[in-house]
């Protein structure tokens, strides 16, 4: 219907990274930015596998829990990505609650940079690295959508 799963997918991962245990990420560690604070015993299970074998895990989880629990598949390209991302990064209640706010996928990514807006005191640290990842699925929404 829309994107392919495997195409969002690399989004997201790009983003995503492979590692990290950021002192200041409320999510705590993360492995391909599953993280210990939505799934403790996934992530210490992953760490310390291969990194292609915690890559295949972390891509079942996020069929399952993010692409399927928005209901990615059932939406149109772009938005179907930009839903994706959004599950990934703030969570899927906060993915499908912009979707009842928003007319467009343009209109749902700008929602989406106001919401980082409103917490960058919050989370400096990680204000960057949010709008560039908004500017760029823009622009890949822009280029396939």
């Amino acid at each position: 219907m829309g994107t392919d799963f495997n195409k969002a997918f690399e989004f997201v991962i790009r983003w995503e990274g492979y590692k990290s245990e950021d002192s200041s990420d409320p999510g705590g560690r993360t492995i391909f930015g599953i993280s210990s604070k939505s799934h403790p015993q996934e992530v210490r299970e992953m760490w310390n596998l291969s990194k292609d074998k915690a890559l295949d895990q972390a891509k079942e989880i996020y069929r399952v829990e993010y692409w399927e629990a928005s209901g990615c598949n059932l939406l149109t390209e772009p938005f179907d990505m930009i839903v994706f991302d959004t599950a990934v990064n703030m969570g899927v209640s906060m993915a499908k609650s912009f979707i009842t706010d928003s007319y467009d996928w343009k209109d749902y990514l700008l929602l989406r940079a106001s919401w980082y807006f409103a917490k960058r005191k919050q989370y400096p640290q990680f204000i960057f690295g949010w709008f560039n990842r908004v500017f760029d699925l823009w622009e890949t929404a822009r280029r396939h959508g």
